[in-house]
């Protein structure tokens, strides 16, 4: 999860590389750790968890079952170690998390290649408002400030990096957000990089995310749609070239869920950049009677490539 990982971004996105810098590691944190397999961890009182891989290959065995994953939880059903493990079998990667006593993230440890860490402060209203980030490779340090007003709303997030600093500034219509206007601090001006509008349906379900650049041109449109239970139906993330005179999008992924009794039973997820498919590939659950996911199964349609994960759980003393 070092910085050498991340994606850069055209002159036109250049917002994105600021914006996202902070998003990106969160989403990877568990990376290995499918979040639908967290949830039901931390919800079935799971102290431990083994994942048992085996790979296949158009239709081929390609290699025997083998340990590639083991994860602990605390009595709060958090996550609180995971290691990743090769087919050799060979310890490829960790991470360590530590809450405090009112079960409060205060400090994350990845280490891979290098070893990369945040650590989290907290308000006395018990809102995180400060994170500090460390990067092994190049040995430099990040910071995150957060701002609440005296009822605990977020009003702005000041996000320093070593080449600069970010402004997020968030506005709310009736406790709803509603706007997020982003500067670039290191510009004595306070140039705006971007403004990211949220839009609610009648049921006050965010449906609609639009980030644009200072111009009011389209870089990035996420729309999600329901089905009529509530659950999560689709998300389409479409990507804008706002350098054009004319807004067309150059990327796209989008992700469907399927359900069986309110559980996810499939996701499926397909990318393209200018027309070529990039991602396409779904993601298969199954659950035992109470509730407990037995086997995962990923299948890559482009590589022919299928994985079948199994699991063992051991639980909190009663």
């Amino acid at each position: 999860m070092s910085k050498e990982l991340l994606p850069t971004f055209s002159n036109a996105a250049r917002a994105f590389t600021l914006y996202t810098l902070f998003s990106l590691h969160s989403q990877w944190a568990y990376a290995q750790l499918d979040p639908v397999l967290q949830s039901v961890c931390s919800t079935h009182a799971v102290k431990s968890l083994t994942a048992y891989q085996r790979n296949f290959y158009q239709g081929k065995a390609d290699s025997a079952e083998f340990k590639a994953a083991y994860y602990e939880f605390n009595k709060a059903g958090q996550l609180t170690m995971e290691r990743t493990f090769s087919a050799q079998p060979q310890l490829i990667k960790q991470y360590k998390a530590s809450y405090n006593s009112y079960g409060q993230l205060v400090k994350e440890v990845w280490k891979e290649r290098y070893t990369d860490s945040v650590v989290y402060r907290y308000n006395d209203l018990g809102l995180c408002s400060e994170e500090r980030w460390y990067w092994g490779l190049d040995k430099t340090k990040d910071r995150k400030m957060h701002q609440y007003d005296s009822t605990g709303k977020l009003q702005c997030t000041i996000s320093a990096y070593t080449y600069g600093s970010v402004t997020d500034s968030i506005f709310y219509d009736n406790d709803t957000l509603v706007l997020m206007r982003s500067y670039d601090e290191s510009d004595e001006s306070g140039f705006q990089l971007l403004n990211t509008i949220y839009i609610y349906d009648a049921k006050g379900r965010q449906v609609v995310e639009e980030k644009t650049d200072n111009k009011g041109k389209l870089l990035q449109r996420i729309k999600k749609e329901y089905y009529d239970s509530g659950l999560l139906k689709s998300i389409t993330t479409s990507y804008y070239s706002g350098n054009q005179d004319q807004v067309a999008i150059y990327g796209q992924q989008t992700e469907i869920f399927r359900y069986e009794k309110s559980k996810m039973s499939e996701r499926t997820v397909s990318s393209t950049n200018n027309g070529e498919k990039l991602i396409h590939y779904e993601v298969l659950y199954d659950y035992d009677d109470d509730g407990m996911m037995t086997h995962m199964e990923t299948n890559n349609f482009l590589t022919k490539e299928k994985s079948i994960f199994r699991y063992i759980y051991t639980y909190q003393p009663q």
